[in-house]
Parts: structure tokens; C-alpha cells; sequence
């Protein structure tokens, strides 16, 4: 797939309502892999909406959906639109197809595309937007559901006052009851086993190494971790974006990292033991997740 393919793609997510105005679009480096294509590619059909106005590129926040405003007239719609039907019908016609079936398959997309009801908006809230694309990550894993979820600050939480149901870390739930957010469920988020047995089994003068994209993100998975393993060690920061991190890893006797550190940190993962951070939901079975999720 190609830049110009993909945002002729999302031109035509956007226009039919999937992404709202105030929505974002998925991070970069997510789309591609999803699509199995570069994130080159991904950026540069961003970057071809950005220009048209479809979307504003911000920093912290990615891609957002804009408030669209006709910028064709009509007449000129209408006249466009005949252009696209007549290539379509110069295909069609030699296919066979008498004018009634060519209209039967007009009215059966139609209705496909133009479902009645609109898909409920589910949230994943988090102080940071990388912990919230990691929480609706897991929550999609472990429910099996294709239902989107959409991850935001919890500072953002007011632009979303149509949010159906809002999930969120269990420590997270009294900030949202806060706020006044009705429909609020708090997870109860952990990571994996081998992860907090290999924290655990570290002594208490060794140093744990922790990569991640946000502060935010930092704060609160040192915290997790000193709570699930006792690790009493020191436990060392670091962002994606450090300009040298191999005299702070050179420290670490143990190397956690976010999927989104995978990338910067390559080349210094065979220098010490690293282990892939990504969390897990607990004490949830699938079928309780799906129940939630299928219930809106």
C-alpha cells in the first residue's frame, strides 16, 4: 500500500463518521504495523491530510480528526461525483450487468456503508497517552473484541462527554468518579509473570532499568513494579528520546522498555538483559470483558 492508497483510505473513514472531529487517528508506528507497511508511509499520508485539512498533526496528542468544512460547492460536488460514477459504470456495464442489477448493488453498499446506528464510543483513560494506548492495547487482547477503543489523557476526558463507557486503571477509577464519568470500570493492570519474576529475583542493590516514551508512563510503572515484585533496588528513568542512553544502561542490571522504545534502544539490547514491558489485565475473564464491551 502506498501513501496516496492510505490517505484516500482514511479520507473515507473520516468522511463516513468513523474518526469524529476531536478524535485521534492511530499513532504512526501502531497503523503501520497493523498494516504490515513502513512508517514512512503512514507519515506521509498523514502529513498529505494535514495539508488538505482533514487532520491536525500536534505534538503529545499525534493526529486529530478537524471539523470538516465543505469546500466544494454543490454544483461542483454533483459534477464530481458524475465523474466517479461514469468510471465506475465503464466497468461495470461490460460485466453483464442490466441497469436494475447495477442498482440493486448501488442500494446493497449503501446500506453497508450507511449503517443506522453509530458505533459506541469506549474509552481507555490514563494520566498519559502512551500508558492509555498500552491499557486499550491489553483490553483488546484479553477481550478478544474488534469494538475500537479510543486511549486519552484523563485531562482530555471532557471533550468526550458522548463516551459510552470509559475503562481505566483501578487506581485511576476515583479521578473519573471525580469528574462526574457515569459508565466507569477500573481494570486492574499488571504485567506478565515472567516480567515480576525476573524484578523480584534482583537484589536489593541491583538497578532496574526502565525505557518508556512518557514520564507519565515512568511514574507509574515503577511504581507497579516495586508493588507487585517488593524490589527494593534503584530503579533508573530513562525516555525514548535520550540522546546516549548506553552509559545509563551500562548501569542496570535488567533492562525494562516499552514496544514504543523497541526501535532507539536496538542497539544496546544485547549489552544487558532486557525484557519487552507491556501490561497485562488482571482478574477479568475474556467472556466478563466481551459482556462489557457487546453490552453498548
Amino acid at each position: 500500500m502506498h501513501a496516496q492508497r492510505l490517505a484516500q483510505e482514511l479520507r473515507y473513514e473520516i468522511a463516513r463518521g468513523a474518526y469524529k472531529p476531536g478524535e485521534r487517528l492511530p499513532a504512526i508506528r501502531d497503523l503501520a504495523r497493523r498494516l504490515g507497511v513502513s512508517p514512512r508511509i503512514v507519515h506521509q499520508a498523514y502529513r498529505e491530510l494535514a495539508q488538505e485539512g482533514w487532520i491536525a498533526l500536534r505534538v503529545g496528542r499525534g493526529a486529530v480528526v478537524l471539523q470538516q468544512q465543505p469546500t466544494l460547492s454543490k454544483a461542483e460536488r454533483l459534477e464530481r461525483g458524475a465523474a466517479v460514477l461514469e468510471q465506475t459504470l465503464r466497468q461495470l456495464i461490460p460485466l453483464g450487468l442490466s441497469a436494475r442489477e447495477i442498482l440493486h448493488l448501488l442500494e446493497e453498499q449503501l446500506t453497508y456503508e450507511a449503517p443506522e446506528e453509530p458505533t459506541p464510543k469506549v474509552l481507555y483513560a490514563a494520566p498519559g497517552q502512551e500508558e492509555a494506548q498500552l491499557g486499550a492495547e491489553a483490553l483488546l487482547l484479553s477481550s478478544g473484541s474488534l469494538h475500537p477503543i479510543l486511549p486519552v489523557r484523563l485531562e482530555e476526558l471532557s471533550m468526550h462527554p458522548d463516551a459510552e463507557r470509559v475503562f481505566c486503571a483501578l487506581a485511576d477509577l476515583h479521578l473519573l468518579r471525580a469528574q462526574g464519568v457515569g459508565r466507569a470500570t477500573g481494570l486492574l493492570v499488571g504485567f506478565a509473570r515472567p516480567v515480576l519474576e525476573a524484578v523480584a529475583e534482583l537484589g536489593p542493590q541491583a538497578t532496574l532499568g526502565l525505557v518508556a516514551q512518557e514520564r507519565e508512563t515512568l511514574a507509574r510503572y515503577a511504581d507497579w513494579l516495586r508493588t507487585w515484585t517488593g524490589f527494593r533496588g534503584a530503579i533508573v528513568g530513562l525516555l525514548r528520546d535520550h540522546e546516549d542512553p548506553a552509559p545509563v544502561l551500562a548501569r542496570c542490571d535488567l533492562v525494562l522498555y516499552t514496544p514504543a522504545c523497541l526501535r532507539p534502544l536496538r542497539p544496546y539490547l544485547d549489552r544487558r538483559p532486557a525484557i519487552l514491558l507491556r501490561p497485562q489485565l488482571l482478574g477479568w475473564s475474556p467472556g466478563e470483558l466481551q459482556a462489557l464491551l457487546g453490552g453498548l
